[in-house]
């Protein structure tokens, strides 16, 4: 009598792509005054990619976000594109302003203060602010039309 075994499945995962680009990650970005475009009054600063000067480490210039909510059409974006859809300020104070700080007569008194303020990633209660239905992002410091 031959005995009957029942083949077991395992589940995998099936790719269909490989993606080379690295993750992106809001600590390849810095805080920015706005351009007066983008500038609603209340929001000065943005998160944009620091000048190519800067000495921040090896950031790409393109970089991955895989199952995205604000970049759902997308595998690949640029950097900079995330840093301004996908990531806040940690601090609100602009550059020209933390410029005009440093320089101050009393800032080696008090110890002076760093140029470049980091950006976070944003909350998952933002994530909203920056989700459209189109899935390029929108402007989270703007309210929707």
């Amino acid at each position: 009598m031959k005995s009957k075994t029942k083949a077991k499945f395992i589940g995998f995962h099936l790719y269909d792509k490989v993606i080379d680009a690295p993750r992106c990650t809001c600590d390849c970005c810095i805080v920015e005054g706005r351009r007066p475009s983008e500038n609603d009054g209340s929001a000065t600063t943005k998160c944009s990619v620091p000048p190519s000067n800067a000495d921040v480490g090896a950031c790409p210039v393109k970089c991955s976000v895989v199952n995205d909510p604000i970049f759902s059409n997308f595998d690949i974006i640029v950097q900079d594109r995330f840093c301004f859809f996908e990531c806040v300020p940690a601090g609100n104070i602009a550059p020209a302003k933390k410029v005009e700080l440093q320089n101050a007569v009393d800032a080696s008194f008090k110890g002076g203060s760093l140029l470049n303020t980091p950006c976070v990633h944003m909350t998952k209660d933002q994530v909203s602010l920056a989700t459209d239905s189109d899935g390029n992002g929108r402007d989270p410091l703007f309210s929707a039309p």
